[in-house]
């Protein structure tokens, strides 16, 4: 998995929990997870979007 860590300069782990939380929100309203590992799994997908969407804005052809 890539490293993220030159994201902290501009972001708080905070910010990005918050942020995934709002998309696990989102995708909780369409996909119903029946285990815990499921969960978790959407859970952790989310994050990893949400670092990947935040690279792309800092670092990606139209970033800083």
């Amino acid at each position: 998995m890539l490293r993220f860590d030159r994201l902290r300069r501009w972001e708080d782990s905070d910010d990005v929990l918050q942020q995934a939380m709002l998309r696990l929100q989102t995708a909780l309203e369409d996909v119903q997870p029946t285990t815990p590992r499921e969960f978790f799994g959407l859970a952790g997908l989310q994050i990893g979007r949400t670092l990947w969407d935040l690279a792309c804005h800092y670092f990606g052809p139209e970033g800083m």
